[in-house]
């Protein structure tokens, strides 16, 4: 018996392997961590993290960019209930802490 030619689509369809489809492990959503300085102090409390954000909201109250604030310092002095601060190196105010 003659050998069939084997047309192109046959030809195709024995060269095609279907490969397994990895299945990937379902990612858990990032914890996001929180970071908090909480200063105690005669029976008040506040936190401090946000105080050099009050300064950054002070500083753009005052007419300035926020991205003009490149350098914030904070000092807290919980005796008299403050924390004074400045922005770079110039413009400087008092915020209450409690």
């Amino acid at each position: 018996m003659p050998a069939r030619k084997k047309t192109a689509e046959a030809a195709v369809s024995e060269k095609t392997v279907e490969t397994p489809v990895k299945k990937t492990a379902a990612r858990k959503p990032a914890v996001k961590k929180t970071e908090s300085v909480i200063l105690q102090y005669a029976g008040n409390e506040t936190v401090l993290n946000d105080l050099t954000a009050k300064a950054k909201e002070a500083f753009v109250a005052a007419g300035n960019k926020a991205s003009e604030a490149k350098d914030i310092k904070v000092y807290v002095k919980p005796e008299e209930g403050k924390a004074y601060y400045v922005v770079n190196g110039d413009f400087g105010g008092e915020m209450n802490l409690f």
